[in-house]
């Protein structure tokens, strides 16, 4: 079986097309239905005329191009990112480049050797003198133009050999050390759409970038800081440095970003905003020859910043809990006894979104989990164990009950006992083995877009009765809830939930105040009257609630007569003042003209201690007091004076 070459293989690049375009791939004409292709073929498959054949006779015009469109769709198949139908759709559809071409490019040495832009205009005065029309889905242009720019950029990466980070487009996957994410469905960097002048002083800043962020982030910034670009060369296009950017400019941008009919929330600029900021501050720590002259924190003001909103006082999303039930249910169900009846690809996510629910793991870890590692017991506890991306927490393990654990040996059984395990060579508990991410986990929006897909089929409905709409976060935020509300510590949450510092816990624990007030709320709907007996009589009466709670006081609190009152200091903690302090204070001076005194205060004391013999918290700090009493009398009838800090204090004073 001919084996797809890897990426990043550096051999000449003709070489590489004819190791490619060998055995059956080398023939002009390809049969969909040959054995050849049957692993390219999919489940659902069928054959026709348009799709059955690419035949590549017409294109003998110029075998160099030819070439070059045969590596194409061959190496794409091989790289399953495409199917034998989408190889064969494509080809039908570059018949009308293939006329085109020919008529006016028959001598191109290469597809590459072309001027694009120019070629694209001509293509399309061409396309409308046949009397084609443009489409929607195209961005309303042909679907032919769409194509030759999609080979046009392939091969131009293909061609290109410089190193990654040299590249105007980066490919994470080609970039040893950056830290990614497998779930993700993005891959690249473009540089295309920031203005040329910039382009260098953005992928060095970038490249830098990489080495303490992720890949996702830094993706997120060059989005941020290429809208503050392509606004500066827009204004001022004779710029090739930010040197004379100032504080105006700054002011300017602030208006446009503000006026902006697109992703004007203040979380987006805020984003925007701070990137920027980030990127000048560096640029000048680092002395870029094309940074501003003034100091970034002349340029931006922290005034400038919108307010973002705390995740605490938006509230946190979590999944109530009526929707949970129905996402229980509908997961307990044979998936052969629904109606519709599920497809066999969404009963693939079944197990998933069990994990999900279960476990509180990020979307990201859960199709991390890796089935040779993922699950092991002790000696009374099942356990799962994945890393922890976010916070770099390695082999992270949680308790998980029976049943989910037997829904993970299922997955791993199935996973080890799959006949195509080669295309599973990281070993990934859920993971696809055919199409474009072969060897890959699902995406989390593929997730996400099944939840959603079954609340609209399957009738999941929140308390307003509409269809819920599932984010995959909110199920960790789900599970982190219940944890606290069922009586768990923030430091064990903390550790449950990998986080790397208490303040992420904490956001959790706001809700609890709302849980208690609904728990009250139900305790007093369900109370019922009070019902006092009299034993003599036998009558059964309703009991006046307010000596109710005053027995209930004395049974829970020392209830102490003191003057003028009761001390209401509760039985754990009892009264912080039956102690006299001065009687321990290293300061107290007292001499034998105050025996008489001393003698009335122990009477005093011991008479309380009778009183409060049932009261064993007051009664042993009584027994203090008494015991403190009793030994300054004794050194006071020997005629010596108490004063703990001695001669030297007060002569001092």
């Amino acid at each position: 079986m001919l084996r797809s070459i890897r990426d990043g293989d550096r051999r000449d690049p003709n070489q590489e097309m004819q190791t490619v375009l060998t055995g059956y791939l080398a023939n002009d004409k390809w049969d969909m239905l040959d054995p050849f292709f049957e692993r390219f073929r999919g489940q659902h498959f069928e054959t026709t005329r348009r799709n059955r054949f690419i035949d590549f006779a017409g294109w003998d015009f110029n075998s160099p191009i030819k070439t070059e469109i045969k590596f194409y769709l061959a190496k794409n198949l091989l790289d399953n990112n495409f199917s034998v139908t989408t190889a064969a759709t494509t080809f039908q559809r570059l018949k009308h480049v293939r006329e085109f071409l020919k008529t006016n490019h028959p001598h191109l040495p290469s597809l590459l050797d072309m001027d694009l832009d120019k070629s694209i205009v001509q293509l399309r005065v061409y396309l409308h003198a046949k009397g084609l029309k443009s489409g929607i889905k195209y961005r309303n242009d042909f679907e032919a133009v769409y194509d030759m720019r999609r080979l046009y950029a392939y091969l131009d990466r293909f061609y290109d050999r410089r190193d990654e980070y040299e590249k105007d487009q980066w490919d994470v996957r080609k970039m040893p050390g950056v830290t990614f994410s497998y779930s993700s469905a993005h891959f690249t960097l473009s540089f295309a759409l920031v203005p040329p002048p910039f382009r260098p002083m953005m992928k060095r800043y970038l490249r830098t970038r990489l080495k303490t962020k992720t890949f996702g982030t830094v993706l997120g910034d060059s989005n941020y800081i290429r809208t503050f670009l392509i606004y500066i060369h827009t204004r001022f296009p004779g710029w090739t440095r930010l040197t004379a950017l100032n504080r105006t400019h700054i002011e300017n941008f602030l208006d446009d970003l503000a006026s902006s009919k697109a992703n004007t929330t203040e979380d987006y600029r805020s984003h925007v905003l701070a990137s920027i900021y980030n990127f000048v501050e560096y640029i000048q720590k680092a002395q870029y020859e094309e940074a501003p002259q003034e100091p970034a924190y002349h340029l931006l003001f922290k005034e400038d910043m919108p307010k973002r909103i705390r995740t605490k006082d938006r509230g946190i999303k979590h999944i109530p809990e009526s929707v949970i039930e129905q996402l229980a249910d509908l997961l307990n169900k044979d998936p052969m006894e629904l109606t519709p009846l599920m497809s066999e690809n969404d009963k693939e996510y079944i197990p998933l979104v069990i994990l999900l629910m279960e476990t509180g793991f990020r979307i990201s870890d859960i199709l991390n989990l890796r089935y040779n590692n993922c699950l092991f017991k002790t000696d009374h506890q099942w356990y799962l164990r994945g890393d922890i991306q976010k916070t770099q927490v390695k082999d992270h393990r949680i308790p998980i009950t029976d049943d989910v654990a037997l829904v993970v040996q299922s997955c791993i059984q199935f996973r080890q006992n799959r006949a195509d395990v080669e295309h599973n060579p990281d070993k990934y508990l859920f993971v696809r083995t055919y199409g474009s991410r072969m060897g890959l986990p699902p995406t989390p929006h593929a997730v996400a877009d099944t939840l959603n897909r079954w609340a609209t089929r399957y009738h999941i409905l929140d308390d307003q009765g509409k269809v819920y709409h599932f984010r995959n976060h909110a199920f960790r935020h789900t599970k982190a809830v219940e944890l606290i509300n069922n009586g768990m510590s923030l430091l064990t949450l903390q550790k449950y939930m990998a986080h790397c510092s208490p303040e992420m816990t904490m956001v959790y624990a706001q809700i609890t105040d709302a849980t208690l007030k609904k728990e009250w709320q139900h305790a007093q709907e369900q109370r019922v009257p009070l019902l006092q007996v009299n034993i003599a009589t036998g009558d059964v009466m309703e009991a006046d609630p307010s000596v109710i709670e005053w027995e209930n006081v004395r049974a829970h609190l020392e209830a102490a007569k003191v003057p003028m009152g009761y001390c209401m200091a509760s039985k754990s903690l009892g009264c912080p003042y039956v102690e006299t302090p001065c009687l321990t204070c290293h300061n107290f001076c007292t001499t034998p003209e105050n025996l008489s005194e001393f003698d009335e205060e122990i009477k005093q004391t011991q008479a309380l201690i009778q009183r409060t013999i049932d009261m064993p918290i007051w009664n042993e700090k009584n027994q203090r007091r008494l015991e403190q009493l009793h030994a300054i009398r004794t050194t006071l009838a020997n005629g010596r004076i108490h004063h703990p800090a001695g001669r030297k204090r007060r002569e001092y004073l």
